[in-house]
């Protein structure tokens, strides 16, 4: 597995970050996805819109949040 972590000054406001993990081994259908902040610092809550998955070249699955990530309780968001 390949893990590509954002650079840069990550969640500034209205920026595209995109991290990337490439896993060589079929990992079977992504149905939900998991997500916290660290907490750490002033101003660390971030707002989140949405997270694309893509899986090959053609499948791409869109998890909607549209909320503050603002603590570190862990959040679930499922297709």
């Amino acid at each position: 597995m390949t893990f590509s972590l954002i650079t840069g000054n990550a969640f500034k406001n209205n920026d595209l970050d995109i991290a990337e993990i490439r896993n060589h081994a079929n990992i079977g259908q992504i149905e939900k996805i998991e997500i916290k902040s660290d907490d750490s610092g002033i101003g660390s809550a971030w707002y989140l819109s949405n997270i694309i998955v893509k899986v090959g070249f053609n499948d791409a699955k869109t998890f909607y949040y549209n909320d503050w990530i603002k603590d570190e309780k862990t959040k679930t968001l499922t297709l």
